[in-house]
């Protein structure tokens, strides 16, 4: 997740000045050496560290200079901190829409509706089946006298 994110930032900035900001340098097993599971510590902060490293040069002077000051205390020495940090400060960059992104210049044109012809429905006219009670007794012809129109019904 962390290096999906790392790379989509990286991919944003490429078009942004690169910073000068310094990488720590952090030894993972340092880092580790405290935690409860140090095997699988050095590996998510190895894998911290290697995105990291390879989006650092183009992410913001902001970003850099904010996150480093994040991770100042030597209780925060984490690449995982730091790569969360990013994650935070390029979110927040992003929500505020100060941060340029390759996707597109401009917002893109919605397409123009497709322009169609008015449809005229002509009215038709429709021959009604006769009823039993309008039938003559043993016929199967109508009778003689229309029956009368339902009411709103054209005739």
């Amino acid at each position: 997740m962390v290096t999906r994110i790392l790379a989509a930032a990286a991919a944003a900035f490429l078009a942004m000045p690169a910073s000068a900001a310094n990488l720590p340098d952090w030894d993972v097993t340092d880092v580790c050496r405290q935690d409860s599971a140090p095997g699988q510590c050095r590996i998510f902060e190895a894998q911290a560290r290697n995105a990291i490293t390879g989006s650092w040069a183009v992410l913001p002077t902001q970003v850099q200079d904010a996150c480093i000051a994040a991770t100042s205390d030597p209780a925060d020495h984490s690449w995982r901190t730091l790569a969360d940090c990013i994650e935070l400060e390029v979110l927040r960059a992003k929500a505020k829409r100060t941060i340029a992104t390759m996707a597109t210049p401009t917002e893109p044109e919605p397409p123009a509706p497709a322009v169609t012809e008015p449809t005229t429905i002509e009215p038709q006219t429709m021959e009604r089946a006769p009823q039993p009670a309008e039938m003559t007794s043993g016929s199967a012809e109508p009778a003689t006298t229309p029956p009368a129109p339902a009411a709103g019904m054209a005739q």
